[in-house]
Formats: C-alpha cells, sequence, structure tokens
C-alpha cells in the first residue's frame, strides 16, 4: 500500500497525503535504524564524494561472492552533510552478507557530492551501479 502511494506520487497519477508522507518517513526511519545496526559508521566523514570514487568502491571491494551482481547507493540527510550506504546486491535485489551475516557495504557521511554524483541521483536517493 505504501510502495502505491509513493509510486502514484513519483508519477503524479494522485497526491500525496499527510498519512502517506508520515508512513514514509517512518519507513526510512526504521531502514536507517536496521542498517545503523547492521553497517555501523564507521570513523570515515568523507568532504567530498565524487561519482569517479563511488563507483571504484564498487569495483576495488566488490566481495569473492558468486551471488553479487550489482551494487547500490543510498543517500539520506545528516546533520553533517549526507549518509551514503553503499552495498551490494544479488540477483534479486537483496543484501549479500558475508561469513558473519552481515550484509557487505559501508556507511559514510559525505559533506559533499560531486556534480557528477548530484547529477547521477537527480531527485532520486538510490543508484543501482551494474
Amino acid at each position: 500500500m505504501l510502495l502505491d502511494a509513493i509510486k502514484a506520487w513519483i508519477t503524479g497519477s494522485r497526491r500525496i497525503t499527510f498519512n502517506d508522507f508520515r508512513d514514509m518517513q517512518r519507513v526510512a526511519r526504521d531502514l536507517n535504524e536496521l542498517l545503523r545496526k547492521v553497517l555501523p559508521i564507521g570513523p570515515e566523514i568523507v568532504d567530498l564524494m565524487t561519482f569517479k570514487d563511488a563507483v571504484r568502491y564498487f569495483v576495488t571491494e566488490r566481495p569473492a561472492s558468486a551471488l553479487v551482481r550489482k551494487g547500490a547507493m543510498l543517500r539520506q540527510p545528516h546533520p553533517s552533510g549526507h549518509l551514503l550506504v553503499q552495498v551490494f546486491l544479488d540477483e534479486h535485489n537483496e543484501f549479500v552478507h558475508g561469513p558473519d551475516d552481515r550484509p557487505y557495504g559501508r556507511r559514510l557521511v559525505v559533506k559533499q557530492f560531486d556534480h557528477e554524483l548530484l547529477e547521477a541521483f537527480g531527485t532520486n536517493d538510490l543508484i543501482l551501479v551494474e
């Protein structure tokens, strides 16, 4: 139901209600809490994240797991800029987990994105890298 509301809002087929907005905030908060538990923020705070550096991570840090098919980048507002989550996904867009049952990936606080990465995100907060 919530996904239908988001899709309708994005496509412009219906206006979003206050309850829809509140539900979206709850889902984002719950997702952020889950990601905080499975991918704790490391000490790294990045002044500038470039498109090239973001994509390079998926090449240089790609796990040896044969399940990895793509990467995903999720950005969220953060008091110091943005929280950037980079994870590896399987063919079903599910997290690929390591032997410790934690998803492969990282969380960074990014103060600023370069123009190319901002353009890649556009109005979305998710990018799939294949």
